[in-house]
């Protein structure tokens, strides 16, 4: 089709889980807004608002509009496709056909290009997919040039009951399906059980765990083990045995058992679950990379994660360490329900004859309307500076920064972010407590880039803007940064240069000139479980019930400060 000169948009959404609608410009991603950042309604899946917004940042002579919809049986409509190889048609009852695309394929297009890689082998583990898609697949593995319009499947796994394993120890062979239950669903289901609040809490709660014997191995090589997992109606279900539900082997029958070895025994259910994935991940990539020379589709050197389970920080910097130093590994940040509507932006980019091109960063969100607030008697506000800003953090306070477009990744980059000092485990516990989220999750650091190898082991990485490594932390940091580094001696960073974040970047450096201590601790801005917080209302009603009571504004250079209304 010929494309207007200037100013050719499509819009795509999604449906499930986390609903977003993203707008495409030409041959780039324009915006991405996430419902439920708007609603802050937990995983709102209807994107009403998000949909609303773009129409009315927009006149738009010329849109394309598409549909990622996961609650009826045309699952990824959309009107044209790009790679056609994984293309299929239904048959809706009213006799119209549409063509769909399944998720996996659409979230490792949206991971590969914003790699930045050429080409890479794209391992893709998510939740299993809806019923009537591709027989229900939870891990794939594809080999994709974006820029060729090439994409090749190279393994997959099929939810259901495990199978004997008929192929030789060699992974590779073309389009090989094995059916096994889920390594995500292992997550969800193990998570439930242990009332672990979030998947992406298991990683921190498993290291309060330790090595439980009575504990047997809960995933293998080749996927969650049967002997832990069951079918039950359709849905992939844990087994707890005795010793889990009662502990039995060690408390005599009839005697209740106390909550606190209840509690033990989970965590180190939890810590099993852990260290069997950090094996799985580490096992399987290196097992496909090594094979790869047998295969004459690619022999790219290049590896991408995408899907649920890239936010396991921890395994992600583990499997980096064990790659053969001419591997390039890239972690996508993006979370599965959104990067299933990005990628199928850049589809249809492709379908128009454009190449379309990945993001350059992270922060696509809603821009902050940070002049769009009021105040109470007991509030107010000052002009300050970024060195300002920085002692009152050095002094033990708790300042949130919200600035720019907000984030898409389910975790802050320095747009929606509340900060402490790193240099005591005081600070870190205060601001824990300030969003009351438990104490024991660890809080992420944000470093500057030109510092990084100083204060932390990187391996290979030159730097962490996304934040997607757990790392281990260097001496230095556990002398003089000791808030920054978990329970296992490791550390989430994000690196942070002028380019990529100016003003978060002038107050960390501020911090550093002043304490020497060239970072600082941060989390979400958000009340614990709840989503991040996308504009100034729902700012200041955080503030107003939270234990922070500051609020630097940057880009008006205000200081705000806001006590909590509920004490």
């Amino acid at each position: 089709m010929e494309i207007p000169n200037e100013n050719f948009y499509q819009l795509t959404y999604n449906t499930s889980g986390t609903a977003s609608a993203v707008l495409t410009k030409d041959n780039s991603i324009s915006n991405v807004i996430v419902e439920e950042r708007i609603t802050n309604q937990v995983s709102d899946n209807i994107p009403i608002m998000a949909l609303q917004n773009i129409a009315n940042g927009l006149s738009i002579g010329n849109m394309g509009i598409t549909s990622n919809k996961q609650d009826s049986g045309n699952e990824w409509a959309i009107l044209t496709k790009f790679f056609s190889i994984y293309s299929d048609s239904t048959r809706l009852k009213d006799g119209r056909i549409v063509t769909h695309q399944e998720t996996h394929y659409l979230t490792a297009l949206a991971a590969v290009l914003h790699s930045g890689f050429d080409e890479a082998h794209i391992f893709c583990m998510s939740d299993p997919t809806a019923r009537n898609e591709y027989g229900r697949v939870h891990e794939s593995i594809f080999v994709l040039n974006p820029h060729l319009g090439y994409c090749n499947l190279a393994f997959r796994q099929i939810f259901g009951k495990n199978v004997p394993v008929k192929k030789s120890e060699k992974w590779l062979d073309t389009h090989y399906k094995r059916k096994t239950f889920s390594v995500f669903r292992a997550f969800e289901t193990i998570r439930e059980f242990t009332n672990c609040s979030t998947l992406k809490e298991v990683f921190a709660v498993s290291k309060l765990g330790k090595d439980d014997k009575m504990i047997p191995k809960i995933l293998s090589k080749f996927g969650a083990c049967s002997s832990a997992f069951d079918m039950d109606g359709g849905q992939q279900k844990f087994v707890p045995y005795e010793y889990l539900l009662a502990g039995s082997e060690i408390i005599p029958d009839k005697v209740e058992v106390p909550n606190e070895r209840k509690r033990e025994i989970y965590l180190n259910l939890l810590y099993r679950l852990q260290t069997d994935y950090e094996k799985y991940l580490v096992d399987a990539v290196n097992e496909y990379m090594g094979s790869i020379e047998n295969d004459v589709v690619s022999t790219s050197p290049n590896v991408v994660l995408s899907g649920g389970l890239n936010h396991n920080v921890r395994a992600n910097y583990l499997l980096l360490k064990s790659l053969d130093k001419r591997i390039n590994l890239y972690v996508d940040p993006i979370d599965t329900d959104i990067s299933n509507a990005i990628g199928l932006g850049y589809e249809l980019i492709g379908s128009c004859k454009m190449e379309p091109q990945g993001l350059k960063n992270f922060y696509m969100g809603n821009p902050l309307d940070f002049e769009n607030y009021s105040l109470n008697e007991s509030e107010n506000e000052k002009s300050v500076t970024p060195r300002e800003v920085a002692e009152l953090i050095a002094d033990g306070n708790i300042v949130a920064i919200a600035q720019g477009r907000s984030e898409i990744t389910d975790h802050s980059l320095g747009n929606r972010t509340i900060l402490a000092d790193p240099r005591t485990v005081e600070s870190k516990v205060k601001l824990s407590n300030s969003k009351y989220q438990p104490e024991h999750l660890p809080s992420m650091a944000t470093i500057l880039e030109e510092n990084v190898h100083d204060w932390f082991d990187m391996d290979r990485l030159n730097n962490s803007p996304e934040a997607m490594y757990a790392v281990d932390a260097l001496d230095i940091t556990k002398e003089k940064a000791v808030g920054a580094v978990y329970f296992d001696g490791s550390t989430r960073v994000q690196t942070v240069n002028p380019e990529y974040n100016q003003n978060y970047y002038n107050l960390i450096k501020e911090f550093g000139d002043l304490t020497g201590v060239p970072m600082l601790i941060n989390t979400s801005l958000n009340m614990h479980t709840f989503p991040i917080c996308d504009n100034m209302s729902n700012i200041m009603d955080f503030m107003r019930c939270s234990g922070v009571d500051y609020l630097y504004l940057p880009e008006s250079g205000k200081l705000l400060f806001i006590p909590d209304n509920s004490k």
